[in-house]
This record gives C-alpha cells, structure tokens and sequence, in this order.
C-alpha cells in the first residue's frame, strides 16, 4: 500500500487514538485519563485503576512512531517503520506494521506508604508532625549521618527532683525519608535520662518509657 506522507499521517493517527481510547474505555470511560497533544493526538493514556499506561512518540510527519506500554510489572516498546519513496517527483511512503523492539520486566514500585486509607491517614500526620516541628522548633540540631532533630522549648519539671525538665523530639531522615518523635528528659546537668517513644512515620506509639519509670515498675 503506497499513501501519499501527509495523508498517511492522518489515517495513522486517527486509527491509533480510536484503537487506544477504545481499548481503554472498554474497561471504563470514567476511570482512563487521556493527555493531548496540541495537534489533537494522545500523548499518554492511563487506566487509573490498573495503572496501565500508553504513551505515544511521533515524528516530524506526526507519525506514530514508537509506543510503549507498561503495567508496572512489565514494559514493552512498539516501533512504526516507514520507507519513502518518489514516484513522478512527488514523495510517497509505505507503511509496515509495528514491531516489538523491546519486552522486558520491570521493578516493582517500592510502596509510597499509601495505599490504604490507614497508610494515607498515618503520611498525613507524618508530614504533619514534621512541618509542626520545624514551625515549633526552639533549636535544630544535624547529625553527622545526615539526620535531622528539632526540639521544642524545654518544659520544667512539675516536681522537684533529678529530672529538671524534658522536650519534644522530631527527628527527620532526609536519607529515606523516615520521620520519629520521642519526648526526651534531662536531669540537673542537661543530660538525656529518660526517653519516651511517641511516633514513627504517623503511627502512634504506645510505649513505655526507657528506662522505666517507678509506677511502670509497680512500685508506685
């Protein structure tokens, strides 16, 4: 079959968004999402609950020429070839069909830690907690591995005692993202004598505090 460039063009890119978009919206209209291109063919198609994805390459002639499909699980990659030719001066052009120039397996997508309206609820007060904790911080303090710890003012002791006072504590991983709070007290000196676990990541931590205190010994 020999087309004129300019009508192969066309033909191609129409038949590529009526195969695509139908192919999708067999599944559900209300759950695809199209991307455009200013020239009106799709750039990207995406079924929001599968997560497969379509994402279309032209050429100069706005010919398909290269699609690439992925799962998360799998990638594989189409190439359109076109051979021109001239026939009576004017330029024509043969089509062949897409071939699969590239089939292989993906990495799988670490989680993001929200995939269920509990993991979604603890990544709010995750990053919650933090930005309070730079807002609030009475002193910042970085660790030589990176880490990141911001205090909030000290709050005295409410009996006197070997314990002068304690603090909240935010600690920030810029390395893996990870964030902990942890109430820490300080005896006369400023030294750290008792710590008291509050939250990893958003998740609320039930904990004693270490080392123990008399009345979770039992003996008071």
């Amino acid at each position: 079959m020999r087309i004129k460039l300019p009508v192969l063009s066309r033909v191609c890119g129409i038949l590529f968004i009526l195969l695509s978009i139908s192919t999708f919206t067999t599944y559900g209209a209300d759950r695809t999402h199209i991307d455009w291109l200013s020239s009106g063919f799709p750039k990207q198609i995406t079924d929001q609950v599968t997560g497969l994805k379509l994402q279309f390459n032209y050429d100069r002639h706005e010919r398909p020429y290269r699609i690439v499909s992925s799962d998360g699980e799998t990638k594989r990659t189409w190439q359109y070839t076109y051979s021109a030719t001239v026939r009576g001066g004017k330029a024509m052009a043969k089509v062949a069909l897409p071939r699969v120039i590239k089939d292989k397996a993906v990495a799988k997508k670490v989680s993001s830690g929200a995939e269920n309206v509990n993991a979604q609820s603890a990544l709010r007060a995750k990053l919650s907690g933090l930005e309070k904790a730079q807002q609030n911080a009475a002193r910042v303090r970085e660790m030589p591995d990176g880490r990141i710890r911001y205090y909030e003012a000290e709050r005295a002791a409410r009996n006197p005692g070997p314990t002068r006072g304690s603090s909240y504590v935010t600690e920030y991983n810029p390395a893996n993202g990870n964030v902990k709070s942890w109430n820490e007290a300080y005896d006369q000196a400023g030294n750290v004598n008792r710590v008291h676990p509050k939250m990893i990541n958003g998740q609320t931590i039930n904990s004693q505090h270490y080392p123990p205190t008399a009345r979770e010994l039992g003996l008071q």
